[in-house]
């Protein structure tokens, strides 16, 4: 309960000053609390965090780059977009992210949520005494950013109902694997896990599952990494379509079979989007869209194959959001009655 109420009182902290369009960044440290303001809010909330378990709250509003983040911070916006529901703007980063695992860094249990990155997110290779260091239990949480850029050595990244506005690519096999990561519930408008080592010594592993992947002929032979993709919308086109040695199953699959050298079983194949999603008949993302899909397409879970399946498409923070707060101050002066309503997005 005691979690519950500081969640709150963080969530109204962080809607006030946006109302103002003043951005604000609350650190919350153990039990105390302390906020800033302003563009750089973000930034120097960073700096006064100790390297590990604190959490940082950021309000609507666009915020400077906090730098190379090498704490394992765990950072909540109020979302990537505009939520229509409570007319709460998003939290919005400029430049580059990039986390930095260098020696002193402590980047195990990076946590961040609710937030719309104007450039690539990246994980920066880094190497101390001749030893490459790796990044450990990275989320990615209902945000949005260019190219999720792996360079680093990773092991358990969980990215899930983000909006990835470019692709998930390695250093190819001289760089350093992703072993573990996971993908769900995530439209990906780029190719998909593409130059990520796979050779014995430099072995990555993914899962793609519950996702739209929509990779056009913007490049030649660019192809979905060889990796296992489940209950997922996946288009062939031209250049864009899933690498020999990939595992594809419960798919809606847009062709009329699998490429050569794929595997994979309890696969649609369709030609025509109209007998795909129920909202639109196109690829195109927007705000407004559900992504709905026929509801003879099923997945191997039993929900709809694409995001609205699995995890479901919830593009808002998990953070508690003050929907209403009244106060009554009594006769006498004394005594100041608050009534405040909140509720969990899903």
């Amino acid at each position: 309960m005691k979690k519950i109420l500081l969640a709150i009182a963080a969530a109204w902290v962080l809607m006030c000053p946006a109302q103002n369009n003043i951005p604000s960044a609350t650190l919350q440290h153990g039990a105390s609390r302390t906020v800033f303001y302003g563009n750089s809010a973000f930034a120097a909330a960073y700096q006064a965090a100790a390297d590990t378990l604190d959490v940082i709250y950021l309000s609507s509003g666009t915020f400077t780059n906090p730098g190379e983040i090498k704490k394992s911070i765990t950072v909540y916006g109020v979302g990537f977009e505009a939520d229509p529901a409570t007319n709460v703007e998003p939290t919005a980063v400029r430049d580059n992210f990039i986390i930095n695992p260098e020696e002193g860094s402590k980047t195990n249990g990076i946590h961040l949520e609710g937030i719309y990155f104007y450039n690539d997110f990246q994980v920066k290779a880094a190497v101390v005494s001749d030893q490459q260091q790796h990044v450990h239990h990275l989320t990615l949480v209902k945000c949005s950013f260019n190219n999720l850029a792996l360079s680093a050595a990773t092991h358990d990244t969980n990215v899930r109902q983000c909006y990835i506005r470019g692709g998930v690519n390695g250093d190819g096999n001289s760089g350093n694997p992703a072993q573990n990561l996971i993908l769900q519930n995530c439209f990906i408008q780029g190719w998909c896990c593409i130059n990520l080592p796979t050779t014995a010594e430099k072995l990555s592993s993914a899962v793609i599952d519950h996702c739209i992947l929509t990779a056009a002929d913007d490049y030649n032979d660019r192809r979905h990494g060889a990796f296992t993709y489940t209950n997922s919308i996946i288009r062939h086109s031209r250049y864009g379509f899933v690498a020999s040695g990939a595992t594809v199953n419960g798919c809606v699959y847009v062709n009329s079979s699998l490429p050569g050298g794929v595997m994979g079983n309890n696969n649609y194949f369709i030609t025509n989007l109209s007998n795909i999603f129920t909202d639109a008949n196109n690829w195109n993302y927007a705000a407004e869209r559900t992504f709905a899909v026929s509801e003879e397409l099923v997945g191997l879970d039993g929900t709809p194959c694409g995001v609205t399946g699995g995890l479901g498409w919830h593009k808002f923070t998990s953070l508690p959001r003050v929907t209403e707060m009244n106060s009554v101050l009594s006769d006498d002066a004394k005594t100041l009655q608050v009534t405040i309503k909140a509720d969990v997005p899903e």
